[in-house]
């Protein structure tokens, strides 16, 4: 018993390191040169406060939840999914992938979620900039014009990242510790560029409004090279997914016709465990490199 839990948690573990570093090694970025501004000082931070980051600051959910409830409540799902896992189905061998599966479903659900995020951010970011370029024809001020934007933007995610910006000066804080506040928590990569961008011309006293038009007619010009990408992939994200749905079908197919195929896995329910593995982290890539961002 002590042996196959300390196999699922081997497993567990790999499988949501293995998810991550898929992840940064997918990720495509569609900004060149774009470089978060490091604090003068290095901080270090554990392993709680990074989830913390990632799963709750970042997702906007810090009103909601911290990180250790998260965590307590995903160790019950684990200790839940185990338990019904070895004293209901543990000598079935399609059930053991399943099991798996579920274990890290919440992690996917996690990053999807992430996704999600990003991707309305993103559709937000043009109203933004156009509401940032009116007001900046009646001032020069970037700061103000940021501020008086949270009036009239209706995207949440933008709009709260707008107010966080906001409530950063309205404390007394200098504007670029706004800016990096505001690259810190955004999720998409396009938001902290332009953030990036804005905090470096006006630190040096240039154009903002001449940067702001440019960032307009940019992110258009991405918008619109991106929809062209999307209508050439939709092809191959299709065939993955038959792909996926031939070969489990003729695996569960084999399976149930073949008696010694299911009697051999109950007798080395180990060996089941780990190709339920290997599934698993083929089914991480198949999904993740099909919803990659262009």
């Amino acid at each position: 018993m002590s042996i196959k839990l300390l196999i699922i948690g081997i497993n567990v573990i790999g499988l949501i390191g293995a998810y991550v570093l898929i992840q940064n090694f997918i990720k495509k970025r569609v900004i060149v040169g774009y470089s978060k501004k490091m604090q003068s000082y290095t901080q270090t931070k554990s392993w709680v406060d990074l989830l913390q980051h990632r799963y709750v600051e970042q997702l906007m959910l810090g009103e909601y939840i911290h990180i250790k409830e998260l965590l307590v409540y995903y160790v019950s799902f684990i200790v839940g999914i185990v338990v019904i896992w070895f004293f209901i189905f543990r000598a079935n061998f399609i059930l053991n992938m399943f099991f798996i599966f579920i274990l890290i479903l919440p992690i996917i659900i996690l990053e999807q979620y992430r996704r999600i995020v990003s991707q309305k951010i993103d559709k937000g970011i043009f109203q933004f900039l156009t509401q940032i370029n009116a007001r900046l024809m009646k001032s020069e001020d970037i700061i103000k014009a940021i501020s008086e934007s949270e009036k009239s933007l209706t995207n949440k995610p933008l709009l709260y990242l707008v107010k966080q910006f906001n409530q950063t000066i309205k404390i007394g804080l200098p504007p670029e510790r706004a800016f990096e506040k505001v690259q810190s928590q955004s999720l998409n990569e396009y938001l902290c560029y332009l953030f990036t961008n804005i905090n470096i011309v006006y630190q040096r006293r240039g154009n903002v409004s001449e940067l702001i038009k440019a960032l307009e007619n940019e992110y258009t010009s991405i918008q619109i090279e991106i929809n062209k990408r999307k209508t050439e992939l939709e092809h191959d994200r299709n065939m993955i997914g038959i792909s996926l749905l031939i070969v489990f079908s003729i695996t569960y197919k084999i399976s149930i016709d073949n008696d010694y195929i299911i009697s051999f896995y109950k007798m080395h329910n180990g060996i089941g465990v780990f190709w339920g593995f290997l599934v698993c982290i083929g089914v991480l890539f198949a999904i993740v490199g099909s919803v990659k961002k262009y």
